[in-house]
């Protein structure tokens, strides 16, 4: 994503570029917590660029970078910011968190817009949505929301905010790390790890379950969820695996994980039963064997089996308090499975 995302700043340090807003400078600081700084008028202006791959985007994860952004403007003197993303956002929530947070928000919609009658800029941004894009089937265009008219844009002077900085993923990243690893807190690992995941994928799943038991009776799920998500993501990954459900499983061993533990985990996965994906926590990882494990789990039998240690989860807290979709972490290593997945 670090490529694409350097690509989209471009695009909208030429877009502004192309404004040619008088009394103006242009350029892209270094250490600012900001992508790109306007100087209007001797004043100076905060641009933040995000990128999403799916088109539908929680209001809470956009209220999220947009609390980052203005503690970002705040602590760099600036006297109004930009958010600039290509989520889709619906006009009149575009305009109420515009009001709430004294930031312009430009969208997906608003940037097709303004990029009406220049065909390099239209034709680069149409290449960055469709890389970003979960799937070849997707239209770009689909359900965007057209803005008539000349867009403005507006140099809104920030005002303090009220809203404290976001830190709850940090402070489980903190907790879980001080965490001992072993059998004797096994049990406080998983609870801590249910907490995780519930603030990670809150707008994803529903219908928590723990400790869930089969009819047979012979399996027990340390977690399972259903994926109830708008996110691109999670409806081509449960339409592509057959699957409704997403088993969880938490590995909290001083060692890396074993191949026998991936197998175990196999066992809950049914595709009939529309329960065909399972995540496993670890704090380690996963041995080779174990990665050979899950390969073949899904060359073999179409079960998608993902690993995630200690650093995965602490970076998808991180995306989640600034903002950025933590789903994009899940897809990038899918694909790289995918990617490298022998016969």
């Amino acid at each position: 994503m670090r490529n694409i995302g350097q690509r989209f700043e471009k695009f909208i340090f030429e877009l502004f570029n192309s404004f040619k807003l008088e009394s103006s400078h242009i350029s892209q600081p270094q250490d600012k917590g900001v992508d790109i700084e306007i100087i209007k008028d001797s004043n100076r202006y905060g641009i933040e660029a995000k990128i999403y791959r799916s088109r539908r985007i929680p209001i809470s994860t956009i209220k999220n970078s947009l609390v980052q952004l203005q503690y970002n403007i705040q602590s760099n003197d600036y006297k109004g910011g930009f958010f600039v993303s290509t989520a889709n956002i619906e006009p009149t929530i575009r305009e109420a968190l515009k009001q709430e947070f004294k930031i312009e928000i430009l969208d997906r919609g608003i940037l097709i817009s303004l990029t009406n009658g220049n065909e390099e800029l239209r034709n680069e941004l149409e290449k960055i949505l469709l890389e970003l894009s979960q799937s070849g089937e997707e239209d770009i265009y689909d359900g965007v929301y057209t803005h008539s008219g000349v867009f403005d844009i507006n140099f809104i002077d920030f005002k303090k905010p009220n809203t404290p900085k976001i830190d709850i993923g940090k402070k489980l990243c903190e907790e879980l790390t001080i965490l001992k690893k072993g059998r004797s807190t096994a049990k406080k690992y998983e609870i801590h790890s249910e907490k995780i995941l519930k603030y990670i994928f809150e707008n994803d799943f529903s219908n928590w379950q723990n400790q869930t038991q089969t009819v047979d009776t012979l399996h027990i799920f340390d977690l399972i969820a259903k994926i109830s998500s708008t996110n691109d993501f999670w409806k081509l990954l449960a339409r592509d695996f057959h699957s409704r459900f997403v088993v969880f499983e938490f590995k909290n061993y001083t060692n890396k994980i074993k191949q026998g533990q991936v197998y175990s985990t196999e066992k809950y996965l049914y595709k009939t039963a529309l329960r065909n994906i399972a995540i496993i926590l670890t704090r380690e990882g996963a041995e080779k064997n174990a990665v050979t494990a899950m390969e073949g789990a899904l060359r073999e039998s179409g079960k998608l089996i993902i690993s995630l240690n200690q650093h995965d989860i602490c970076e998808m807290l991180r995306m989640k308090d600034n903002g950025d979709d933590p789903n994009t972490y899940l897809t990038e290593k899918i694909d790289n499975t995918l990617m490298k997945l022998s016969r």
